[in-house]
């Protein structure tokens, strides 16, 4: 009893760290015009959960700051075509992707890797 109620619980923060992490993504890329794309900042990798071996979630990139972050847009979408059936017991998702030689690498609820052009998806 107490090891299913710390399961459930342990599913809901995953859902919560989801749903935060969504709204996140869709502030931060769904709103304004867009403007053209800046090449000629730096490029990082995100070889790590949190960025590095320490997860500080510290990044050097300085084309998104507080002036431009509300003119950010959608760039893509991905469908991995895992989703949820009602059963709780199948999937859930809550999903760190990682950045490695300019490919973008993340793994479905159902263990399966995708990895995609971080520009292009």
């Amino acid at each position: 009893m107490l090891q299913e109620r710390r399961i459930r619980e342990a599913a809901q923060r995953r859902r919560s760290r989801l749903a935060i992490s969504a709204l996140v993504a869709g502030v931060l890329l769904g709103c304004g015009a867009p403007d053209p794309v800046d090449y000629s900042g730096p490029t990082a990798d995100w070889p790590f959960w949190g960025g590095d071996r320490g997860a500080t979630h510290f990044s050097p990139l300085t084309q998104i700051g507080p002036e431009n972050v509300d003119r950010l847009e959608v760039a893509w979408e991905h469908r991995s075509g895992d989703y949820f059936t009602g059963d709780t017991s199948l999937t859930a998702f809550a999903v760190t992707p990682i950045v490695i030689h300019d490919t973008l690498y993340y793994c479905t609820p159902f263990q399966r890797v995708f990895a995609l052009d971080p520009e292009t998806g």
